[in-house]
């Protein structure tokens, strides 16, 4: 789940449990007499500007007569659980009143909202550096290009950071597999290097049917082996002798000498 933290959308919301709240649109706006909010409209909506798995940076705040009595942020998401859209609390930072303000503390339950209550719930941007990296192994990004809002990227295990999706996001293996096409850049690279490759794998495969190695010519290591090293006996094997200095075939048998003749200038 990535981050996406956004400011500006925004609807109403009843409580639905300790650490749910139940988002109720455009309409729960107009029913509370509330949409002197500015912009407000079905595009300004959580689950709309925001989107289900991501996590965000949200404003929970407890009306009564049009007067904020209590108010909550934490890092959230949105899911759907029985017909209804959820914002789950899943990390509470700090909550507070018209009096005073509180951050949680480690394990601390978050607060209990009137069952009938009306709650307004926002998206925002953080506020300090203990927001913007309330989750673990987070960089600061900017999100946008117009006004740069900071938002945390947390880096899962195994990923790197990249941008995808118009977003500054953690990338997999997968999706980096998706990004670039390896076979190609690989093939490519091998084409345009000069350099004297030296593998450590003990065997190379050509699995392709007919596939054949083509090449001005082909050097054996003249330095590994003699008559009492000889590697494993394998059908088809070459090998080149320094004790006898001669090339030496197997043939699921034994091992042969390949003769030759002089080739003298005439």
């Amino acid at each position: 789940m990535h981050n996406k933290f956004k400011h500006g959308a925004f609807e109403g919301a009843t409580v639905h449990s300790r650490f749910a709240v139940k988002l109720g649109g455009f309409e729960l706006l107009e029913e509370n007499d509330d949409i002197d909010l500015p912009d407000a409209s079905q595009d300004t909506l959580i689950s709309k500007v925001i989107g289900y798995e991501h996590r965000f940076l949200y404003l929970i705040q407890e009306v009564l007569d049009k007067i904020v009595t209590r108010y909550e942020r934490g890092i959230g998401y949105i899911t759907d659980v029985d017909d209804y859209t959820l914002l789950q609390r899943d990390t509470p930072l700090s909550f507070g009143s018209l009096d005073d303000d509180n951050l949680y503390r480690v394990g601390q339950r978050p607060i209990m909202f009137d069952h009938n209550s009306y709650l307004r719930v926002f998206s925002v941007i953080p506020a300090n550096l203990s927001e913007a990296l309330s989750t673990p192994h987070s960089v600061l990004a900017s999100l946008d290009s117009k006004c740069c809002t900071p938002s945390p990227v947390a880096l899962e295990e195994n990923t790197v950071l990249g941008r995808t999706d118009d977003m500054v996001q953690p990338i997999g293996k997968d999706e980096l597999r998706d990004i670039i096409d390896f076979d190609e850049a690989t093939c490519d690279s091998l084409q345009k290097s000069q350099k004297q490759l030296t593998l450590k794998t003990r065997r190379l495969d050509l699995s392709r049917k007919n596939a054949f190695v083509s090449t001005p010519y082909i050097r054996l290591m003249p330095d590994h082996y003699t008559s009492s090293t000889r590697p494993p006996a394998q059908q088809g094997t070459i090998i080149y002798n320094t004790e006898m200095h001669t090339l030496e075939f197997y043939d699921g048998e034994s091992w042969k000498t390949l003769t030759y003749s002089d080739n003298k200038d005439k």
